[in-house]
């Protein structure tokens, strides 16, 4: 859902949620979706990116895991 469908020629969008999973290593992403990523030749972000990861402290991109308590 949060990857888009390769565009041709092996490029393929991310949107701001992959682009924060990716950067961050998180597990959101599936090895499927890694890997499509790894094999694309280009992989663009849109322009409001910068916008929408200015704001995320709100977003569903960000995920609080629980703690575990000892």
């Amino acid at each position: 859902a949060h990857l888009r469908r390769p565009l041709g020629g092996g490029r393929m969008i991310l949107d701001t949620c992959a682009l924060i999973w990716l950067a961050s290593g998180s597990d959101q992403l599936s090895k499927a979706a890694l890997a499509a990523i790894d094999a694309a030749d280009l992989v663009y972000v849109s322009a409001i990116t910068a916008f929408e990861t200015h704001r995320v402290s709100s977003s569903a991109c960000m995920i609080s895991r629980p703690t575990t308590g000892g």
